[in-house]
């Protein structure tokens, strides 16, 4: 499992694999997700990792926000290509990009 440090500028995201390898975070990774997401956009992109399938109106309860809000907080993660739209609007899902 993922241990996550949520911070007012950025996130951390720890993973360890069953040998204990270190795990390498390139620098255009940090410079994707450190470059001022905001607070609500990082906890979008956290709930997105922690169960991929998440709809905009499950994730729009889970946040407490509108689904139009929802779909504001999406903006910036995608135009950083850190998420990305699959499918239709009423099907599909958002996905992380590695």
């Amino acid at each position: 499992m993922p241990y996550f440090t949520v911070n007012l500028d950025d996130i951390m995201i720890k993973f360890t694999d069953p040998e204990d390898k270190s795990v390498r975070v390139t620098d255009r990774v940090n410079d994707k997700v450190n470059d001022r997401l905001s607070e609500k956009e990082l906890e979008l992109l956290i709930y997105l990792y922690r169960n991929p399938g998440y709809t905009v109106t499950r994730l729009s309860k889970l946040m407490g926000v509108s689904r139009k809000t929802v779909a504001g907080y999406t903006k910036k993660p995608k135009e950083k290509n850190i998420i990305e739209r699959i499918g239709s609007y009423r099907k599909g899902y958002l996905k992380i990009l590695e």
